[in-house]
Parts: structure tokens; sequence; C-alpha cells
């Protein structure tokens, strides 16, 4: 394990605090929201939060300290930032109430199973399918954002059920891969 000197801190501990960020960063966003003066300040905070998804990955893996908390705070970390993100658009009214719910109960749905598999010692990471359900809800984040100054013609609309969608496929997924552990 790497020691940073500098910073006082171990790997695993570095690797937590960039994976934690994501939240008080979206706190920090949807308070934003709204604000006409905001908008490069918002672009800032989506760069900073996507940048340290791809960061905790990257420092965990390329310092050989992924560990099973890791694969639980980091989903974690990424579904309380962006539903943060997703209420907030919906509350303006810039994403489908029916969008935000589909997502916020596959994401409720997926933390419940990783929790019940948690509990049988037993840590899902994330494959594919996940991995794209999370790209998708960063462009449809994106282009809600820029739609905010940018007329693109609905297409935020049409990739934020595109996101819905994959999140309903990814879960499905996740289920019936792992669906032994349920019933052990």
């Amino acid at each position: 394990m790497i020691y940073y000197s500098n910073l006082g801190m171990n790997t695993n501990k570095l690797v937590t605090l960039v994976t934690l960020s994501r939240i008080p960063l979206s706190i920090i966003y949807v308070i934003l929201l709204g604000n006409e003066q905001s908008f490069v300040w918002l672009w800032i905070l989506f760069v900073c939060i996507e940048a340290s998804d791809i960061l905790d990955g990257y420092l965990a893996r390329k310092t050989n300290s992924v560990t099973d908390a890791g694969k639980v705070l980091d989903p974690a970390s990424d579904v309380l930032s962006r539903l943060a993100i997703f209420i907030g658009y919906a509350y303006m009214g810039k994403l489908s109430i029916v969008v935000l719910l589909i997502l916020f109960y596959r994401e409720m749905g997926m933390t419940t199973f990783r929790l019940i598999t948690l509990s049988k010692k037993t840590a899902i990471a994330a494959n594919w399918l996940g991995k794209t359900k999370s790209i998708s809800y960063s462009i449809s984040i994106a282009l809600i954002l820029l739609s905010e100054r940018v007329y693109i013609y609905g297409f935020q609309d049409i990739f934020s059920w595109v996101s819905a969608i994959l999140s309903v496929i990814s879960f499905g997924y996740y289920i019936l891969k792992n669906k032994h552990l349920i019933h052990e």
C-alpha cells in the first residue's frame, strides 16, 4: 500500500475521500441550480463529480487497494450524488417525474440488493451494463445542463428516457446474474 506522507493518509483513506467527495459536491450543485450566474460553476462541479468517479477507481486499482467497503461506498456515493442532481432537475421541471421515479426505484432496489448480498459476505462489483448505465446518467445530466443555454431539440428528454431504460435493464441483469445469492 502506498502512503501519501504529504497528505498524511494511506491510499485507502485517499480513495475513500475522493469517493465521498461526490456527495458534498452534488449538494452544492443542487443549491446552485436555477441561478443564471451559476452555469459555469455547475459545469465545473459536474466535471469534478465525474472526475472523482473515474479517479477513485483508478487509484484503487493502480495501488491495489480495491476493498469490499469501496465496492459499496463507490456506488452509494454515485447514487446519492446523481439522484440529488436528478431530483433538483425534476423539481425545476427539467426532468420527467416518471423518469426520476424509475431511476430512484432502480437505485434503491440495487442498493437493497447490494446490502443483501453483502450480508452474505459477497460484494457485487459493477459490470459493463452498470457502467453503461452510469455513463448514460452522466450524459443525461450534461445534456440537461447544456439545454439551459443551447436548444438541443429535446434530446435531453430522449436521453433521460434512454437512461431510465438502461437502468431497468442493468438492474434486471444484476438480479438474474446473482439470484442465487438471494435464495441462499
